[in-house]
């Protein structure tokens, strides 16, 4: 018998296998998860142990094109869990993170740069401890087309990057008038409902964006690197975008 499961073991290892939307998430024991019919969820409980290794497993064997991982404790497992995030062969990458301190210990600017280099997409529900010189990194590799990488988004962003990263793409603010060396396109967008204003800054195929909602002051980032024509002026048409005017030096 411990021959037959060792076997069964390793053709278990040695199996690959797809999956549309893999969710691992954790929650209070006894709680319920609402699934959604296209997803397979990992349950973890928390205060609950658990090996790393079944994980592993998935991210070693798992073709996946949409990964989230939603935890809210802060031992070594999740640290390794979030971690092996970047070792999931995964097109699209949400990570979730549900406590501050870890959210501080592990976003920084190294973690970023690395997932972005194995992931298409990644989104990220805090900035961590992002910095703007991290951010710049990012925006020359997706200038260059060095990384696979073609959108990146962060919440929880600190209103000083605005103006840092404008500077850094050549853009400065004068008496609330934009100014420009480079051919560099604004439209903005503004919803007096929602209250949310965002600004979208295209610099080539690079579309850079803040939004703000001011009903709970967060701001968002984003980076979009536009693979075509086509993409870069669908994104330009969005509805209730509205042209500012970036003053040519």
């Amino acid at each position: 018998r411990a021959r037959v499961n060792k076997r069964l073991d390793g053709i278990e290892k040695d199996s690959k296998y797809s999956v549309d939307n893999l969710v691992i998430k954790e929650v209070p024991v006894n709680t319920s998860v609402q699934k959604n019919i296209n997803e397979q969820h990992i349950v973890l409980f928390e205060g609950k142990s658990y090996s790393i290794d079944f994980i592993k497993r998935i991210a070693h064997n798992a073709s996946i094109d949409s990964l989230t991982i939603e935890l809210t404790g802060s031992d070594k497992f999740h640290r390794d869990l979030f971690n092996l995030s970047k070792d999931f062969k995964a097109r699209r990458v949400n990570l979730v993170f549900k406590n501050d301190q870890l959210a501080n210990e592990m976003i920084v600017d190294s973690f970023i740069l690395d997932l972005t280099r194995s992931h298409k997409e990644l989104s990220i529900n805090r900035c961590g401890n992002i910095t703007a010189e991290g951010l710049q990194k990012l925006y020359k590799i997706f200038n260059e087309e060095s990384t696979e990488a073609i959108r990146f988004s962060a919440e929880r962003m600190p209103g000083p990057f605005f103006d840092s990263f404008i500077r850094f793409i050549g853009v400065s603010v004068r008496d609330g008038e934009f100014y420009s060396e480079r051919d560099i396109e604004l439209f903005g967008k503004f919803s007096l409902d929602c209250n949310l204003a965002s600004s979208h800054f295209f610099d080539g195929n690079i579309e850079i964006g803040f939004q703000t909602n001011y009903s709970v002051n967060d701001r968002r980032f984003w980076m979009i690197l536009h693979k075509t024509r086509e993409s870069l002026e669908s994104a330009k048409r969005i509805e209730g975008f509205e042209r500012i005017n970036v003053n040519r030096l």
